[in-house]
């Protein structure tokens, strides 16, 4: 069966029932922020119809909205309109759903009047599944979309006890990991000519770190690992590829320290700052013309990281930190410690292809198995629970 609504949305499916499962999305898009970047790459490869995009207003867009993109909600919890989500239910009636799918972080809405709203849809026979990114601590407001939501899904098992431990019902949570882009099309292009386009034509291996510029992401590390292979006669290099955030004093300082470390370790000629916003596409192309691309997050929470998994896709060699938004990658990743500092990691990295090269093979399995149609399935049949038989569902 073939499903279309005139945008690249469309899907092809092999599922049997006359009429697909109508889903309506509550997210970031188009914009410059993970939520809205985890859309984008899980939207075409559902095997449900996502009939609209339900968007945020005022806000700063990457691209043009393809139609079925309605702007009708503000991220903002105090002012004028913090609690108005009346043009945003006018959209979701007219869009005759079986499922709201929200991909936003619970901070986005004033409580308990999005609640009152959720409990409205619901009441119209609308099914509605949260996907909880994070969950930092215990808050009221995860807790009050929680505790009413038809299904939770989140990254790992550690986030599903969270997430009970904030009012979900365990039967009602699932998990779902990370999906993974697969950039088949950058193996093409060898690293060289990757370098050359990039620009970076100097010899040697090249270290890179990429995203928003914060002090939590340790890239610092990425000036470490180039002085101490320096240090052992190896001519690396290294590279930061993201810009500071506006919203956050700490960013740009961030950024100021890591050019201050630049120049307190003379290195200047061999550490190179891209600070402005990439595509992903272009991101994808720093990556895949690395040697080792360096994920160091200090953060002491579990959340699902999208950095690491789109670096994993273009088949990286990754070297990331212990924290827990990294250990799920497992043996995908070479893991910074204490007895492997990030110099000693890269050196171990660049002079033992055999270790190199275990990574990278972990790593391409870590990727097909966790790969967006595969999350995407899984994403499927946690809607499936949600109707026990196919009465339950509305025709048209």
């Amino acid at each position: 069966m073939t499903v279309s609504d005139g945008t690249n949305m469309a899907v092809t499916t092999s599922d049997t029932r006359d009429v697909p499962l109508r889903v309506g999305l509550l997210s970031p898009w188009n914009q410059a922020c993970g939520l809205a970047t985890y859309a984008k790459f899980l939207v075409p490869h559902l095997t449900s119809h996502v009939v609209a995009v339900f968007a945020e207003t005022d806000c700063e867009v990457t691209g043009s909205d393809e139609p079925i993109v309605r702007r009708c909600w503000k991220r903002v919890t105090t002012g004028e309109g913090a609690d108005d989500y009346s043009r945003l239910e006018v959209e979701i009636e007219k869009s005759n759903l079986d499922i709201l799918y929200i991909n936003c972080h619970t901070n986005f809405f004033v409580q308990p009047t999005f609640s009152l709203f959720v409990r409205r849809v619901q009441s119209r026979g609308v099914k509605v599944v949260v996907h909880v990114h994070q969950l930092f601590t215990t808050r009221e407001e995860h807790r009050a979309l929680l505790s009413i939501a038809d299904r939770v899904l989140v990254h790992s098992p550690e986030n599903r006890l969270e997430a009970i431990a904030n009012g979900a019902r365990p039967e009602r949570v699932a998990v779902v990991a990370h999906g993974v882009e697969i950039r088949n099309d950058l193996s093409a292009e060898s690293r060289e000519s990757l370098r050359v386009k990039l620009g970076l034509t100097r010899q040697g291996p090249l270290i890179t770190s990429f995203g928003f510029i914060q002090p939590h992401k340790g890239m610092e590390a990425v000036i470490e690992a180039v002085a101490h292979l320096q240090s052992k006669g190896i001519p690396a290099r290294g590279l930061i590829v993201g810009q500071s955030r506006t919203d956050q004093k700490s960013s740009a300082h961030y950024l100021k320290a890591l050019k201050d470390f630049v120049q307190a370790h003379k290195l200047e000629d061999c550490m190179s700052f891209v600070s402005e916003y990439v595509s992903d596409r272009e991101v994808g192309e720093y990556l895949a013309a690395s040697d080792i691309v360096v994920m160091n997050y200090h953060s002491d929470y579990y959340e699902a990281s999208g950095a690491c998994s789109l670096a994993i896709g273009t088949g990286a060699v990754v070297m990331a930190s212990i924290s827990p938004s990294m250990m799920s990658f497992g043996d995908a990743v070479w893991h910074i410690t204490g007895g492997y500092p990030p110099g000693v990691s890269a050196e171990l990295l660049i002079r033992n292809p055999e270790l190199c090269e275990q990574v990278r093979l972990n790593a391409r399995a870590f990727a097909q198995r966790n790969a967006w149609p595969v999350t995407a399935q899984k994403i499927q049949e946690s809607y499936s629970v949600l109707f026990s038989s196919i009465e339950e569902r509305p025709t048209y």
